[in-house]
């Protein structure tokens, strides 16, 4: 059950919770990164100074902290696919282990398709919840004017003749 919801309003937690799941993930990444460089670069399959894997993974900490902060979640998912990028550029530059180097490329880019839906999906909320309602404050719901239908019922108002019940005499009884 939906008790109320809207699709719009289910599909946007959806987004948000995808996206406060992704920043969760990146820092998770970026603090092994951080942390323990050299065996998050091994893990990888690449061969990197630390330094270079500390700088990714502050890198991830930073766009991971602003998504889970921001209340608007979509550039920070498009800062995520720009640093997934990176990743991705530095894992085939450096990469030695050939079937390591694939299964982490692979990961990196099943967790930039997430990242680019999770931002068109925020984008599409933004857009939702901007977009402009009619404003119908202005109206009454009456054909004419108030002023135009003040009086109408009183003496002035002549019902039509289509409108007319036709008056029965009761006889005597």
């Amino acid at each position: 059950m939906n008790f109320g919801k809207s699709r719009d309003s289910l599909r946007s937690t959806t987004a948000t919770k995808l996206a406060i799941g992704l920043g969760i993930l990146g820092l998770a990444i970026g603090a092994a990164e951080l942390l323990v460089p050299r065996r998050a670069a091994q893990s990888v399959g690449i061969h990197v100074p630390q330094s270079g894997v500390r700088v990714l993974g502050a890198r991830e900490i930073t766009s991971s902290l602003g998504l889970l902060i921001a209340k608007d979640k979509t550039p920070w998912l498009w800062a995520r696919v720009a640093g997934d990028v990176l990743d991705m550029l530095a894992i085939a530059a450096t990469g030695k282990k050939r079937p390591r180097v694939a299964m982490s490329l692979a990961a990196v880019a099943g967790v930039m398709m997430m990242d680019a839906l999770a931002a068109r999906a925020t984008k599409a909320e933004k857009d939702r919840s901007e977009a402009a309602l009619p404003d119908y404050s202005d109206r009454s719901g009456f054909p004419l004017p108030t002023q135009d239908m003040r009086g109408s019922a009183r003496g002035t108002f002549e019902m039509p003749d289509d409108m007319r019940t036709p008056l029965f005499e009761l006889s005597g009884k």
